[in-house]
């Protein structure tokens, strides 16, 4: 499901990985799994920290995979995006 792309996340989204788990009550091994499958996070080279989208956590941790693919697609205005941003507390 990774895109070929990577996922633009706006500074104030920025999770890292330790956080993102505390955040989901997973391992972090399961978000680095989340990560990969799912690709709800960027990594700038191959030592480089993971850095974790906070609203693409949410959608993965509810199985909501089609605002997922809007909000990898750009799509910040959707009604399926703008209900995670706002749970979260994030600007649009």
């Amino acid at each position: 499901m990774m895109t070929s792309s990577p996922l633009l996340i706006p500074p104030d989204e920025v999770l890292d990985i330790k956080t993102a788990s505390h955040r989901v009550k997973r391992s972090v091994d399961q978000v680095r799994r989340w990560h990969k499958e799912h690709g709800i996070g960027r990594q700038a080279g191959p030592n480089a920290p993971i850095e974790i989208s906070a609203p693409a956590l949410c959608m993965v941790q509810h199985g909501d995979f089609s605002a997922l693919d809007e909000l990898k697609a750009g799509h910040r205005d959707s009604d399926r995006v703008v209900r995670y941003l706002d749970f979260l507390g994030l600007p649009r």
